[in-house]
């Protein structure tokens, strides 16, 4: 987000895909060292999915910048 000129403050949705869906305990923990204020935290959905490559884990966010 820095590099784009924003923050994780402009962020509106955030998507997670885990290959192993029993990580989402470590995803949590991430997710509220981010988003310390359970007032302010963007939308999240969480899925378990096949990542190609050897990937455990696939993020997509939407942001709006200014």
């Amino acid at each position: 987000m820095d590099m784009a000129g924003g923050s994780t403050d402009d962020i509106l949705k955030l998507t997670v895909h885990l290959v192993d869906y029993r990580d989402r305990a470590a995803l949590n923990e991430e997710w509220e060292a981010m988003f310390p204020d359970p007032q302010s935290r963007p939308a999240r959905q969480v899925m378990a999915a096949q990542l190609d490559r050897g990937a455990l884990i696939q993020a997509d966010l939407l942001a709006v910048l200014q």
